[in-house]
């Protein structure tokens, strides 16, 4: 125990004095060792370097000598370039005693260095490197020999000035540890710390607006090669993290990642420009944004490293002027430049952008390859709520809308270097498109609104379907039902002429009406079309479409089925409509109790039933029916030829009307109101247009016609009937009978036109039982003619005649001496009451039973001829007397 005490009291008495001798060597080799160090820091530099006092000391970091420099300024022409308030180099003990200094730690605390570039390049630290220069030209000098192994920083502050391109910041070194070494064979080095700037000026950019970047580093440098074991770069809005290695050379070789980052979009938006901003009207950007990267390979002025980079958004916003604000945008893409680390290689997956716009939504996701000729994919989908985007559409276009539409679109393809019509063509053949919309309503304006509308478009591979498409227009109103079409096209946009458009099935539907059937149409230039539907139309539901003021009532069905096919000439579709209607169409229409009163107008439709069907320029009618103006008609059959070659083309060719018509009840009060109402209409419309060219057609009709009565002032004709057979220069009424006044009459009239301007009637005329007296009586004594023979007081009998004539019409006036007549004259079972030519007759003679004659017949035969009316025989059978004469 007492050997142990002594062994450590020997121990403690050598550790004070070697203590103490330490204190003595460094107060006795202060001054020496001071000089050295000053002379190594000051040799060959053009700066004066100033220290307020240097301390020596072999304690502060033993084994190694420490020599602390207080207050220390390098100034250069009167310019200071940098101060530290204290520096302790610390450096090997023994060598020193031979006058050499070998730097082992250098520490500096406290100290601020001001950087600058003036405007020709040079900067204020060229003052360092004057002595390298000598030191390569002398080639006596010694080998370059650098050893700094712990090199400490704290509280430095560093100001940088690039006066040639107006670049200033404030560098901060809080805290940092370095290692040196370089020699004829090594350079290398390793720093750990933290680095802080601000006050950053760049031109063009608003850096000034930086508050502080923040850089924490833990890298090592050995021979060119840079190993980034840790880097943390943070600023306003701005977060990463990085590692790897990089090597210098003819290329720089890199081994980098970016193992996270954060990008605070609202934040950085103060460093983007005033004019981008203002150029897109962007009002307010916001989100968090995150970039992970790996970068390997060679950088140089023709290859790139290879980069695999991962990029998020989330939070994300954007407003900007005149269009909607976009909120919750979420992004999830790669990038990468791939095997060759070149435009041809590189690619951009965005495996999902979701973003919101007011109660809308999208996503997005795409591909995209090869940048030198840009090949891409794209999937996206769009939910809209369109009272979103109502604020952003003129009140022109729109007054209301709600309701939503879901889009769902994709195509891929090759962007071209010049975007044509082969491009769009591209696009549509590449292309799908499913849009739904549900419970739209809308209203452009006061007059239309459309309500309650849903349906789905598709379009793929030039094929395009309607399903389920409704809704209603209250304004007239409409509603439409489960309307389909399904169709595509072919050809190129490039291509007018060459366009197809196919219509497979067509199917619209109303509450009472539809239209169903296939179309085409080739060629949009000059096309050819072809069209087979069937239509169901109910009239009322189309009341609202036709203008009050001519129409009062519509109503009834129509049904009708079309094929048609042929071209037109869009500079004269109107002149060509007739003849596509009458010449390549085949209609075939059906009236089911159509009703149609006009507004201003004696005429009105009731009752309207029967077939049209029209083909190949022939109009055939098949039990028509109906009521015109308060007047039945029916026909069983008829048919007309011809109405668009002969009568609308005004070509020489025949007009053919084939058909029997049934009339029913007919007032001529009525008849010569509407041929008033008929003829101030004519006179109007030829008071307006020039005179028609003259007629090169003709016409030709033949038929039947009957009727039940027609009512003539007091006089009634019933069972009326005619067989006709007109021509242009022909006209034939046949067999037209009729029972009026008690009695029947069948007659007959042949009109011939000739071309000197005249004109011939042949006429047979029978009557049997007419009551005489019932014919004055119905026409009023013909009161409307001055010579009033005979009145209905005076006369009475039953008339049988049985005549045949014939008389030349000169223009439009008779030529009486023309008038041919023969016949046979029988009044029977009458009276003649103070007839004036019996009473000459009676007073003459005395014979008064001729003032009040009763007769039982008076017959008589009549012939006239070249004016004159003569009376072979005439034989009056009477109460009075029975006489026979003739005359003329």
């Amino acid at each position: 125990m007492k050997l142990l005490f002594k062994i450590l009291a020997y121990i403690i008495l050598v550790l004070i004095g070697l203590i103490f001798s330490l204190f003595l060597i460094a107060e006795f080799a202060e001054n020496k060792v001071t000089d050295i160090a000053l002379d190594k820091i000051n040799d060959g530099m053009e700066a004066n370097i100033s220290v307020r006092n240097v301390d020596f000391s072999l304690l502060r970091n033993f084994p190694f000598a420490t020599v602390e420099l207080q207050d220390v300024s390098i100034t250069a022409k009167k310019d200071t370039i940098a101060h530290v308030k204290h520096i302790f180099v610390s450096a090997e003990t023994m060598p020193l005693l031979d006058s050499r200094f070998i730097v082992k730690e250098v520490c500096a605390e406290d100290g601020m260095a001001y950087y600058r570039i003036n405007k020709d390049g040079s900067t204020n630290f060229d003052v360092f490197g004057a002595a390298a220069e000598e030191e390569e030209n002398d080639t006596a000098s010694k080998s370059i020999y650098l050893l700094l192994e712990n090199i400490k920083l704290n509280q430095f502050f560093c100001s940088f000035k690039d006066e040639s391109k107006a670049i200033r910041a404030h560098l901060y070194i809080d805290e940092a540890d370095a290692d040196i070494q370089i020699n004829d064979s090594n350079k290398t080095a390793v720093f750990n710390g933290t680095l802080r700037a601000d006050n950053c000026h760049y031109p063009a950019s608003k850096l000034m607006l930086m508050k502080e970047t923040k850089i924490s580093m833990n890298a090592a440098y050995n021979n060119g090669r840079i190993n980034i074991k840790a880097v943390r770069i943070e600023t306003d809005g701005a977060e990463l993290k990085a590692s790897g290695q990089i090597k210098q050379g003819s290329s720089i070789e890199t081994n980098l990642r970016i193992s996270s980052s954060l990008f605070d979009l609202n934040k950085l938006k103060k460093y983007i420009p005033d004019s981008l901003l203002k150029a897109y009207n962007i009002r307010h950007i916001a989100g968090m944004a995150s970039v992970q990267a790996n970068i390997n390979g060679l950088y140089n002025d023709s290859t790139m490293p290879n980069i695999d980079a991962r990029v998020q958004l989330q939070k994300g916003s954007v407003a900007m002027a005149d269009y909607p604000a976009i909120d919750h945008m979420e992004l999830s893409a790669g990038y990468c430049n791939g095997a060759l680390r070149n435009n041809q290689t590189t690619t951009l997956d965005i495996d999902t952008f979701n973003f919101t716009t007011g109660h809308s939504t999208g996503f997005a996701a795409g591909h995209i390859a090869n940048l030198d000729t840009i090949q891409y994919s794209i999937n996206s989908r769009l939910n809209l709520k369109l009272k979103d985007l109502l604020h952003y559409m003129p009140d022109s276009i729109v007054e209301h809308l709600d309701g939503s539409l879901f889009v769902q679109f994709s195509t891929h393809g090759r962007v071209p270097e010049q975007f044509d019509d082969a491009f769009t063509d591209g696009i549509l053949a590449q292309s799908k498109v499913l849009a739904e919309f549900k419970d739209l309503n809308a209203k452009p304006d006061s007059s239309l609104t459309l309500r309650n509308w849903n349906g789905r478009l598709s379009y793929k591979n030039k094929q395009f379907t309607i399903n389920d498409l409704s809704g209603e227009i209250p304004n007239y109103p409409l509603c439409i039902k489960n309307a389909s079409l399904n169709g595509k096209y072919s050809g190129s946009i490039a291509d007018f002429k060459g366009i197809a458009i196919h219509l497979s099935a067509f199917d619209i539907s109303t509450d009472g009406s539809r239209l169903s059937g296939a179309a085409h149409i080739n060629n949009l230039e000059h096309p050819a079309y072809g069209i087979n539907a069937n239509t169901t139309i109910n009239l009322a539901e189309f009341k609202p479409f036709v203008p009050n003021s001519l129409v009062k009532n519509i109503s009834g069905k129509i049904y009708a089925s079309i094929l048609s096919k042929g071209r037109l000439n869009l500079d004269s579709i109107a002149d060509q409509a007739m003849a596509v209607l009458f010449n390549n169409s085949t209609i075939n229409t059906g009236f089911d109790d159509v009703q149609i009163a006009m507004q201003d107008s004696l005429i009105r439709i009731d009752k309207l039933n029967g077939r049209l069907a029209l083909k190949s320029d022939s109009l055939s009618i098949k039990n028509l029916s109906g009521k015109f103006t308060d007047i039945t008609f029916a026909t069983d059959s008829a048919g007309i030829i011809n109405i668009y070659k002969a009568y609308l083309l005004n070509q020489a060719d025949t007009i053919k009307v084939d058909g029997n018509f049934r009339l029913g009840d007919i007032d001529y009060a009525l008849v010569e109101a509407l041929s008033a109402e008929d003829s101030s209409q004519t006179e109007a419309a030829l008071e307006r247009t020039e005179p028609d060219e003259p007629s090169l057609y003709r016409f030709q009709a033949k038929g039947k016609i009957t009727a039940n009565s027609l009512k003539y002032n007091k006089a009634l004709f019933t069972n009326l009937s005619a067989l006709y057979n007109v021509t242009d220069s022909l006209y034939i009424a046949d067999q037209i009978k009729f029972d009026a006044f008690k009695g029947s009459t069948n007659s007959s009239v042949r009109y011939s036109l000739h071309r000197d301007d005249r004109s011939v009637i042949k006429f047979k005329i029978k009557t049997m039982g007419i009551d005489i007296n019932q014919l004055l009586v119905d026409f009023n004594d013909f009161e409307e003619y001055d010579n009033n023979y005979i009145n209905h007081k005076q006369i009475s009998g039953r008339l049988t005649t049985q005549m045949s004539g014939r008389m030349v019409m000169l223009a439009d006036a008779p030529a009486l001496d023309s008038l041919r007549l023969i016949g046979d004259i029988s009044l029977a079972d009458g009276e003649l009451i103070d007839y004036e030519p019996t009473l000459l007759i009676a007073n003459k003679n005395n014979i008064e039973d001729l003032k009040h004659m009763e007769f039982k017949t008076i017959e008589s035969q009549i012939f006239i001829y070249e004016g004159g009316i003569f009376m072979p025989q005439t034989e009056i059978r009477s109460n009075a007397l029975n006489v026979t004469v003739s005359g003329m």
